[in-house]
């Protein structure tokens, strides 16, 4: 499991969560349920430069939690919550 993800466990259900440590990705995801979005808009809309968000961006890809519309380094690509991506919002917000 990827360091800024971590598992815990729900003591009333015995069930798995994920809990989101990074403040960034929780900033860049919640973002993300309200739709897509380029890395630009991204940056733009959660306060982080560019580069930065490309970058968390990528990790959030390679995890499985976000995919585009285009190939990997397309300019212009609307990035996506995934299904797990969007079950790793709820589980953050359980556990919580």
């Amino acid at each position: 499991m990827p360091e800024e993800l971590s598992e815990s466990r729900n003591r009333g259900e015995g069930a798995d969560l994920i809990r989101i440590r990074s403040k960034h990705r929780r900033r860049l995801l919640g973002r993300l349920t309200e739709g897509g979005a380029t890395v630009s808009e991204l940056a733009n809309d959660v306060g982080l430069r560019v580069p930065h968000a490309s970058a968390e961006l990528k990790r959030l890809r390679n995890d499985g939690l976000v995919s585009s519309d285009q190939s990997e380094g397309s300019r212009g690509a609307s990035m996506h919550l995934t299904q797990f991506g969007w079950e790793a919002i709820r589980s953050d917000e359980l556990s919580r």
